[in-house]
């Protein structure tokens, strides 16, 4: 898979072993900068064999570097990008230099940043564990702490919370009071920040994984393999539940949400396909109404999207011409020309997720009786 971050007028595609960094004007976006994910892995290799000449000749950098998720500070001031490799940088926001190298204890799955106190990153991973690092220059890159699995925690990391099952998103609220984690098991978690052991509430009624959640004011919105949007309170009370498709229920991908000028949107990507729904929402007291609905077919499937400002970047697998824009007021998709290079790490880019959908049987006694008589009758045919 590939994704795509937006804030302001930056835009940022991450694919393969590269995040492009795009500036938008309009509907047009020009690339600015390439990063070589692979670069940093490759300097600590070059250190390692800083005193065998020849190794360090013959070696070889293999790119096989996936990246895996990537965010924006909500003040657009810092970015992250994780890989498959078990690492996360993180770069200025404006000046796109590398400000920290990250070594995480497992595959990450999302990531996301405190910025109102301490500068902090929160990582969540396959395993379940959510830990956070401070985004500071003097702190140590070894660190005595240890995640549920005993593996060790660097960079004065700490694991803050986990789950059962893998977390397949995490995000602080605007005020960063709370932290709301989801996972594979139909549900959402919402905790206290810092003092994430701390539960707060659950968001129960999702029947499949949970994907992707956004927050909406003092509202949390939730969607996965179920195909529904759920709108939630803080305190768990599921208000309002929209299906992203009407005709057949389809597993969501992603959803993001931007206000502008009290005008409220919710952009839908549904899996494997090139559907991307557009809703204009209303809030009356404890409801969550959907005013206007609109469909947008994009020239592939879609793998991400988000809105800048006004406009939603939709990122697809077309590797000839992967990023559309969608303009506030416009009902039509428009392609961006950003040239080859992006093009060529989607087509290298892979899914590194297992299936998430649970395909559950509990009436097993027919294909046992059935294992049963097959067994009987090759038995006699052997007697």
């Amino acid at each position: 898979m590939a994704f795509v971050a937006s804030h302001g007028n930056w835009t940022v595609v991450c694919a393969f072993s590269s995040a492009y960094v795009l500036t938008r004007k309009n509907a047009a976006l020009s690339p600015f900068k390439c990063i070589d994910l692979s670069a940093d892995e490759a300097n600590e290799k070059a250190n390692e064999k800083a005193n065998d000449a020849e190794k360090k000749k013959t070696t070889p950098v293999v790119k096989d570097i996936q990246a895996l998720c990537c965010r924006f500070s909500r003040d657009g001031s810092l970015f992250a990008v994780a890989t498959n490799r078990k690492k996360c940088l993180i770069f200025d926001g404006s000046t796109w230099t590398q400000l920290f190298s990250l070594d995480l204890p497992k595959a990450p799955t999302a990531v996301d940043f405190a910025i109102a106190h301490e500068k902090r990153l929160v990582v969540a991973d396959r395993a379940g564990n959510v830990i956070h690092f401070p985004l500071k220059a003097d702190v140590e890159p070894r660190s005595d702490a240890e995640d549920d699995e005993g593996t060790a925690i660097k960079h004065g990391g700490a694991m803050i919370l986990g789950h059962l099952s893998m977390v397949l998103d995490v995000k602080l609220t605007a005020d960063e009071r709370f932290l709301l984690t989801t996972d594979r098991d139909e549900k959402v978690r919402v905790s206290n920040y810092p003092q994430a052991f701390v539960i707060h509430s659950f968001c129960l009624g999702h029947t499949q994984f949970v994907r992707s959640i956004v927050t909406w004011g003092d509202l949390i919105a939730s969607a996965g393999g179920d195909g529904s949007i759920k709108f939630w309170t803080l305190d768990g009370q599921c208000i309002s539940t929209i299906a992203a498709d009407s005709d057949q229920p389809k597993a969501i991908l992603k959803i993001d949400l931007a206000v502008h000028e009290n005008v409220v949107r919710l952009a839908v990507a549904l899996e494997n396909s090139p559907t991307v729904r557009l809703l204009h929402l209303t809030r009356s007291g404890a409801e969550v109404a959907v005013q206007t609905s609109h469909s947008f077919e994009a020239n592939d499937q879609v793998w991400d999207l988000g809105f800048a400002d006004d406009a939603l970047i939709v990122l697809t697998s077309n590797s000839n011409a992967p990023l559309m824009v969608l303009q506030r007021n416009s009902d039509v998709l428009e392609v961006c020309d950003v040239g080859a290079d992006i093009g060529q790490s989607i087509t290298h880019a892979k899914t590194e997720l297992p299936p998430l959908k649970k395909v559950t049987s509990f009436n097993n006694v027919e294909a046992y009786q059935q294992r049963k008589t097959d067994r009987v009758m090759r038995k006699r045919k052997i007697n």
